[in-house]
């Protein structure tokens, strides 16, 4: 009898320390993950200024010289070799997860960041990640505001029109009296007009007009 009890207690005894490793290692596991999540969204918000460096510099300087000038080009190749880059890091990223990267592990400001570098992204690589970044919306890894901005993208390149109203783009005119070139912003054309403003406003943009507005535009002129 006391051999058989000594046998069990020996028996519960290696279930309870095969128990405790096991929850160690799930806690280990767990920490390591956590590490790396920590450490991705660090990287993820120095991306996030990366890809925005040299872009204010880049809209004054066309503006300024124009898009063949050297100085333009100077600064356009610069962020060029970083959306290169940045864009390596996401694509590994997408992988990596085999999904989006978003807020729901990310936080809401390291998750929009894999948008950014895809949005600045040639057409290509947008129409490669387009299914990726609708779904990303619908189940809210990024917000609507966001998507819309890279659907009206990836339309533009694609047939010319945008559906959100999200994008201006900047163009290069001879004026017809002093035969001077200047560049000036425009509106991309939108096909249907009567619903924008709805449209707009479910996903997170304010009114055409007010947008528009800001950029010294308006939707009754052309």
């Amino acid at each position: 009898m006391k051999f058989k009890c000594c046998e069990f207690l020996v028996r519960s005894l290696k279930m309870t320390i095969l128990f405790l490793f096991f929850m160690l290692s799930s806690c280990i596991i767990q920490t390591d993950n956590h590490q790396e999540i920590n450490q991705i969204k660090i990287e993820l918000d120095s991306i996030k200024i990366l890809d925005q460096l040299y872009r204010s510099d880049m809209q004054n300087l066309y503006m300024q010289y124009g898009s063949e000038s050297d100085e333009f080009q100077n600064v356009y190749s610069k962020q060029q070799k970083i959306d290169s880059l940045n864009l390596i890091y996401v694509e590994d990223l997408i992988q990596k997860f085999g999904k989006y990267p978003g807020k729901s592990t990310f936080g809401h400001s390291a998750g929009n960041v894999t948008f950014l570098v895809l949005q600045h992204s040639t057409p290509e690589i947008q129409a490669k990640y387009f299914n990726i970044l609708e779904k990303a919306a619908i189940e809210k890894e990024i917000n609507k505001r966001s998507f819309a901005m890279f659907y009206d993208r990836y339309l533009i390149d694609k047939e010319g029109v945008q559906k959100f109203g999200t994008q201006i783009g900047t163009r290069e005119v001879v004026d017809s009296i002093s035969g001077e070139l200047y560049r000036e912003s425009f509106f991309y054309p939108i096909p249907d007009t009567a619903k924008i403003d709805s449209i707009r406003l479910w996903n997170g943009l304010s009114s055409l007009e007010d947008y528009l507005n800001g950029f010294g535009l308006s939707r009754w002129s052309r």
